[in-house]
């Protein structure tokens, strides 16, 4: 979704869109990465 709406015909491009979708994009993944390990770390623990 992230990559459709970033599209130029969409956002209207411009130098910063590419940073924007870039630090969404790592928002994401932090957030997953800190709920998998909570999972994994309740077989651990």
């Amino acid at each position: 979704m992230i990559g459709i709406v970033s599209q130029n015909e969409y956002s209207g491009g411009g130098t910063i869109q590419s940073n924007l979708r870039a630090s969404r994009i790592c928002e994401i993944t932090s957030k997953r990465v800190f709920e998998i390990k909570e999972h994994i770390d309740q077989f651990i623990e």
